[in-house]
């Protein structure tokens, strides 16, 4: 019901009198609502904090019907605890109800801040609006709050175009990328079951010259070799005198370079990726959960890169 109201509110589709007769009916309704609790849990605590702090701050930035969304905000979180909590309710229902309240919040929050990067990005070059985009991912992120996947895309290329003539809009627009991988999460693809760790042959992966160790790589599924996964150097052939390889191959942790790479089938998975600029070769490739580092400043390369991934999970593009 509460969310409903907030929902409607923020896309503009109720008038102001609808507002305040769905308000109060909500205010009504609370009232009616026997409230036998007097101890709330220290989950209910956390989660009202967090709507108190968190969700009013980011609410408090937003132009137009701020005032009227705080007022739903507290109504919604003042029906949820009566409907919940009175009655003598067991602690293992409740603790089942606040994973539901605090995944509604989330999506309140993730609603929330697609409307503020919507409207910053009407202004990408303005002073301190690429460290407000890069403080909004970073916190969504860090809170796995979720933003509709259009937005990011969308504000995300307005800030890598204008990268060309802002190095700040650079920096958000990497934010973008970062957490577009984060949304990433739920578009990996299916995996046959393990192979051979490592898979058939050696795996020379470009690491950071400053990392000892290599990242994990783990091959899954089998098929014949021209159908093989590759991650290897341009030009290096994995597959001579082999029959068979690994239909996926996943890499794990530390940092890789890109550049001078050749990928097919590929899934990084929580690493730290890094490009310069050079040559790539990727077919099927995904970055989930993975952080970048694309130049200090942007090339046409690393612009380019960056737009790829803002917009699809699956990368299939060369630069030569």
């Amino acid at each position: 019901m509460a969310l409903g109201l907030m929902q409607a509110v923020l896309s503009g589709q109720m008038s102001d009198q609808k507002i305040k007769i769905d308000i109060a009916a909500l205010k009504g309704f609370v009232e009616a609502t026997d409230d036998r609790t007097l101890r709330l849990g220290e989950k209910i605590e956390q989660l009202k904090d967090y709507v108190q702090t968190d969700i009013s701050s980011r609410l408090s930035k937003i132009e137009g019907r701020t005032e009227v969304l705080m007022w739903i905000v507290g109504i919604a979180l003042s029906v949820y605890m009566a409907l919940f909590i009175g009655g003598g309710v067991q602690v293992y229902l409740l603790n089942g109800r606040v994973s539901g309240i605090e995944s509604d919040v989330r999506h309140i929050g993730g609603t929330v801040d697609a409307i503020r990067l919507k409207q910053i990005s009407t202004a990408p070059m303005a002073q301190g609006i690429a460290a407000e985009a890069k403080n909004i991912l970073s916190a969504a992120r860090a809170k796995k709050i979720p933003i509709d996947k259009d937005v990011i895309i969308d504000t995300g290329k307005t800030f890598v175009s204008a990268s060309r003539d802002n190095p700040e809009a650079w920096d958000a627009a990497i934010s973008f990328v970062d957490y577009r991988s984060f949304l990433n999460i739920d578009a990996e693809p299916r995996l046959p079951s393990l192979g051979k760790d490592p898979p058939w042959y050696e795996v020379d992966i470009l690491t950071v010259n400053h990392h000892a160790t290599k990242p994990i790589v783990k091959g899954y599924g089998v098929v014949p070799a021209e159908q093989g996964a590759i991650l290897a150097r341009i030009g290096q052939n994995l597959y001579e005198g082999q029959r068979f390889g690994a239909a996926f191959l996943v890499l794990t942790g530390d940092d890789v370079i890109l550049d001078g790479m050749a990928m097919k089938n590929v899934i990084y998975r929580g690493v730290h990726i890094e490009y310069h600029g050079g040559p790539l070769v990727m077919e099927n490739v995904y970055f989930i959960n993975c952080t970048f580092t694309l130049e200090p400043k942007p090339t046409p390369n690393s612009q380019l890169l960056a737009g790829k991934i803002l917009d699809s999970p699956s990368l299939s593009f060369t630069i030569s």
